[in-house]
């Protein structure tokens, strides 16, 4: 069914070509099947040309450009193909294959490609948004889908008059549901057995892509949906009924035609979702809320990578390959390599434990392959991107697993999910549960504020970095560590000089500053350099203001101890010139000066610590 939205906003509707103003009076708001009524990526010759061949590192790879059709207009699309070297050769087997989905500011993903034909797999990327500065080779746009380019898309990005497909993300699917096609039709391909991954941007767009029947396995990574409106960002903290009345007309014709939450319905493919618990475009809120969405039919699973923001975490990384070969490879049934299933999503539920206060209470698939288990939890915090993810060990040893959520007050909101590791390398999230505890009936607050912040003798957990790397292929290791300095005492370091140190904790309540504290720790730097010790009270925000201490370093085989008050810390925007309170900071980050190198790559820290003035 087709409906017309009659609201008084006007738009300049220049996705056909037109500089016309026009009413949204006349506005459609469409379904994800209407959106895509008539669309044929199979329509038309592909008009290939092979830019570039060469083999490199087993495999054989050529770059293309070749013709796709959008809204009527011709588009030269470019990508790379690539095939094992074995695959060239008269008679061989045709080979399931995987197509990438590149994110924003991003193009066609070379660091890809060995990875995934070494695995037996032909692999395609192409280049979907455009032209970008010092970019050699990239689609072409003609100037009536201008908006194609990312950098130019503009008021366009999210156009909905005369409805969706006026939009650059219409375009987007477009080009790469045309790539699907080219893939499919390769001779060393087999069509049954073609998987798709996409990254941020990518990932929202992998939900409308898989609305091609080709796809028989989808992984979206970061895009989840639920970006258009700005009330999504605090699910946990609104009530639902008001959020959806203050959807506008526009919103509400984008979150049924065209985004990713609108598209689940539709779709057959298995679908994984890997996410960052931090993240500022996957919000953690809304992932089960997509994936709920699905047929019951159709497989899914989640695994979130805790601590981090637009990075996907080594163990969790490898979910991908897993998900691919399950259903591509061998008998495509959804089977691991040792033949077992993939391990379903484990239930989770809070409860009010015997001691009266929180529990959660999560029930194992495959428990005797599970070989550890993460409980991480949050306190006070209903704005996912700054959260401080407190990681505990459930008890039991069974099917059934029990893990108390301690907290310091029974009116602060509680939000919790779990990781379960299993031995084939599979990582399994649980749904994220909340509650407000004396809401749920706790009666017990046993956890008490604490001066001690962090000691390096405990890991790493308690310390993240800023988007280490985006892409989960190839993985990447943690890009912290944890080395000795003089008298061998313990200090955490980024993994190289250019890394920037991060925590949330400070913006727990449990370790939040009292308000005449002093914070102090301690730093190991062989070389003279100077650091940046920046307070946030907002992270991934516009809104958010930074407090900056510019430290000092002289450099030396010692441990050198900083100690700032909130003076120390003046503002850098006019509207908060200075840090009143401590308890305004959700996060804590080390840096070096002017996004320069650290002069000493091996840069240590410990000991941080509130210290209080002694009353007089």
């Amino acid at each position: 069914m087709r409906f017309v939205l009659t609201v008084g906003v006007v738009f300049v509707a220049a996705a056909f070509g037109s500089s016309r103003v026009e009413s949204e009076e006349t506005s459609e708001l469409l379904t994800p099947d209407e959106v895509w009524k008539g669309f044929d990526p199979d329509d038309r010759v592909f008009d290939e040309e092979i830019v570039r061949r060469f083999r490199e590192d087993g495999y054989s790879a050529r770059e293309v450009y070749f013709d796709a059709y959008v809204h009527g207009s011709k588009v030269r699309v470019y990508g790379l193909y690539a095939v094992p070297i074995s695959a060239t050769r008269e008679g061989a087997a045709r080979l399931p294959a995987l197509m990438h989905l590149h994110g924003g500011g991003q193009t066609v993903g070379k660091h890809w490609v060995r990875n995934w034909t070494q695995r037996g797999y032909a692999f395609l990327s192409i280049n979907s948004h455009g032209e970008w500065p010092d970019r050699k080779r990239y689609t072409e746009y003609p100037e009536k889908l201008r908006h194609g380019n990312h950098r130019e898309a503009k008021a366009l990005l999210k156009a909905t008059v005369p409805n969706v497909r006026a939009s650059s993300w219409y375009i987007w699917t477009a080009v790469n549901r045309r790539a699907l096609a080219y893939l499919a039709q390769q001779k060393e391909v087999n069509p049954d057995r073609i998987g798709i991954c996409g990254i941020s941007m990518g990932g929202t767009s992998v939900w409308s892509v898989a609305m091609d029947r080709r796809v028989r396995a989808a992984c979206a990574v970061y895009g989840i949906g639920w970006n258009e409106h700005s009330i999504f960002a605090r699910k946990l903290a609104e009530d639902a009924a008001f959020r959806l009345s203050t959807e506008t007309e526009r919103q509400r014709r984008w979150n049924a035609g065209m985004a990713p939450q609108a598209y689940p319905p539709y779709l057959r493919s298995p679908m994984l979702v890997l996410n960052a618990s931090n993240d500022q475009h996957g919000n953690l809120d809304y992932v089960f809320d997509t994936v709920g969405r699905l047929p019951k039919d159709v497989p899914w699973s989640v695994a979130i990578t805790p601590h981090f923001r637009h990075h996907i975490g080594y163990r969790e990384s490898k979910n991908l390959e897993l998900w691919m070969d399950a259903w591509l490879e061998g008998k495509a049934d959804g089977r691991l390599a040792n033949g077992q299933p993939w391990p379903k999503t484990p239930s989770a539920r809070l409860e009010v434990d015997n001691e009266g206060e929180v529990a959660l209470r999560l029930e194992l698939d495959d428990a005797e392959s599970a070989e550890d288990l993460r409980v991480f939890y949050n306190v006070g915090n209903t704005e996912n991107k700054s959260r401080y993810w407190r990681e505990v060990s459930p008890g039991g040893n069974g099917a059934t697993r029990i893990a108390k959520l301690t907290t310091i007050d029974l009116d602060l909101p509680l939000v919790a999910f779990a990781n379960v590791y299993y031995e084939s390398g599979v990582v399994v999230t649980c749904p994220l549960v909340h509650c407000v505890p004396r809401k749920l009936g706790a009666t017990n607050a046993s956890d008490r504020r604490s001066n001690d912040i962090y000691r390096a003798s405990s890991g790493l957990r308690d310390w993240t970095t800023r988007s280490p790397g985006t892409d989960p292929n190839p993985p990447i290791a943690r890009p912290l560590r944890i080395l000795r300095g003089p008298d061998g005492r313990p200090g955490i370091a980024p993994d190289n000089k250019y890394r920037r140190l991060m925590t949330y904790k400070i913006g727990d309540p449990k370790w939040r500053g009292p308000e005449d504290a002093k914070l102090r720790f301690r730093v190991y730097s062989k070389t003279a350099q100077r650091v940046v010790i920046r307070g946030m009270d907002a992270v991934v925000s516009h809104r958010a203001n930074s407090f900056v201490a510019l430290i000092e370093l002289t450099g030396g085989e010692r441990w050198q101890t900083v100690t700032l008050g909130k003076s120390d810390l003046p503002g850098m925007r006019k509207k908060a010139p200075t840090l009143s309170s401590w308890s305004e900071l959700v996060a804590l980050e080390i840096l070096p000066v002017k996004n320069k190198p650290f002069a000493d790559a091996d840069i240590a820290f410990d000991a941080f610590e509130w210290v209080e003035e002694p009353a007089r």
